[in-house]
């Protein structure tokens, strides 16, 4: 469909794609002016790299993945992003970084294994939502009520943020 056609039809373009559930996948999405939406929850997902410039970002583990993941990594610029039940996925190792725009980062969902949180902003603001039953280093808990696990030895999140001085991040439970 030409520009024109769609500018009077006021269609716009979209690509679905389906994953298979029972392959293990090392996923990597490199997306530029527009909107990223997915669900990769129950996926078979080594690891994931997904890459957003100039749009809005809505991503979502809406059910423990089959294994926990080896490495999550989200960088967008200049849009906002959107990422739900990343629990879910329980990555070792997890890279955000935000440039010019705005983030909700829902950490909730079930974590099986510890986790290295990487959370680098730039001109950006966060929201982060703390998981329950897990514990937690790195940031400053005062006023925060996060609920530990009584499990012997849950999974341990540890954060290192970087962050410039025109943007903030909340910590909320």
């Amino acid at each position: 469909e030409t520009a024109l056609a769609q500018l009077f039809s006021g269609s716009k373009p979209r690509v679905v794609v389906y994953l298979p559930r029972d392959v293990q996948l090392d996923l990597e999405i490199d997306a530029r002016q527009g909107a990223l939406q997915g669900d990769l929850g129950g996926l078979w997902l080594k690891t994931a790299e997904v890459t957003l410039a100039q749009g809005a970002l809505q991503l979502t583990f809406d059910e423990p993945l089959r294994e926990p993941m080896e490495r999550l990594a989200i960088d967008f610029s200049m849009g906002g992003g959107q990422m739900t039940s990343i629990g879910n996925a329980s990555p070792a190792v997890l890279d955000l970084e935000i440039s010019m725009g705005g983030a909700e980062i829902d950490l909730r969902g079930q974590w099986v294994q510890d986790a290295m949180i990487h959370l680098d902003t730039r001109m950006s603001g966060a929201l982060v939502r703390l998981p329950r039953g897990v514990l937690i280093e790195g940031i400053d808990r005062e006023g925060l009520t996060v609920e530990e696990s009584a499990e012997v030895d849950p999974p341990k999140l540890t954060f290192e943020i970087r962050a410039d001085d025109r943007g903030d991040i909340e910590f909320i439970d």
